[in-house]
């Protein structure tokens, strides 16, 4: 009987060639996978630009939105001003005309003043509900446009995870099969 053939030595060869194997399988697993994980890495990059330039967007949506909306609501307030000096103005020469005419006329003009003030504060309050609503509407759109890109974001991540997990099971059985040949190859004929 030779040394060589002790049960110690089988043991170290076998070892040794189940190292050199395992390194095989890793650049094989690397050249099989390392293209994919590249493409992934900038996949993945791709998406967080994209859901970054999104999010830039929405952000100037809104402010655009808002802006168009502070100019409405100045528009409004500006003409609701506008009106109320002019009411004032009228207010003034009607009191000039109350003067000289008689004292039913100026139940009249008081009677007129009361509805312009109140036709100015029935505009203010539709604005303001305007405002209300708008600004309602504006926070109920930002919420279903987040809602849909953190959705967008779990799915793409979820099929990013199911993809790597095939890749595992892939890199499982390739292993398998080195170690079934390795062990074939060792096989006594």
């Amino acid at each position: 009987m030779s040394s060589s053939n002790t049960p110690k030595n089988k043991t170290g060869e076998a070892e040794a060639a189940i190292a050199a194997s395992t390194g095989n399988v890793d650049k094989i697993r690397d050249i099989l996978f390392g293209s994919n994980m590249r493409d992934y890495d900038q996949r993945f990059a791709r998406l967080e630009d994209r859901l970054l330039q999104e999010a830039a967007e929405l952000r100037e949506e809104i402010k655009r939105r808002f802006a168009a909306l502070e100019n409405y609501v100045k528009g409004e307030v500006n003409s609701l001003h506008d009106d109320l000096k002019a009411a004032r103005a009228e207010r003034v020469e009607t009191d000039r005309e109350i003067v000289r005419e008689q004292k039913e006329i100026n139940k009249a003009v008081e009677k007129r003043e009361l509805q312009i003030e109140e036709a100015a504060s029935k505009a203010i309050r539709d604005v303001r509900q305007q405002l209300l609503e708008e600004a309602k509407r504006l926070t109920n759109e930002i919420e279903e446009k987040h809602k849909d890109i953190s959705g967008r974001l779990s799915r793409d991540s979820a099929e990013q995870r199911d993809r790597a997990t095939d890749r595992r099971s892939l890199a499982d059985l390739f292993d398998l099969m080195a170690v079934r040949l390795r062990d074939e190859e060792e096989a006594p004929k």
